[in-house]
């Protein structure tokens, strides 16, 4: 499925090393200029991800941001993390027009 994305959006996730690695994100490389390496399938970089950041403080956004794009300056601006007060319906009336 992640493989046909355009975009990937991240509501309520934990951003636990073990989930992010199930759904191929490795943490360690881009390969061929992709964003998803998982195991012998190379997934299509996406345009934009977006996540939820509930909670989460400055430090732990930029090891999130690494696991999500190791090489931060070629895929820096595809990344967009909500306010760490922001619950889930907040970051979506932000960030997608969808009222």
């Amino acid at each position: 499925m992640l493989e046909k994305a355009s975009y990937i959006c991240f509501l309520g996730f934990g951003y636990d090393d073990v989930n992010l690695k199930r759904l191929g994100f490795d943490g360690t490389k881009i390969y061929n200029q992709t964003i998803l390496r998982h195991e012998s399938r190379v997934y299509p970089k996406a345009k934009k991800i977006y996540g939820t950041a509930f909670g989460l403080k400055h430090a732990e956004r930029n090891r999130i941001s690494k696991w999500l794009c190791p090489i931060a300056d070629r895929c820096e601006k595809r990344l967009c993390f909500g306010d760490e007060k922001q619950g889930i319906v907040d970051f979506l009336r932000d960030k997608f027009d969808i009222l």
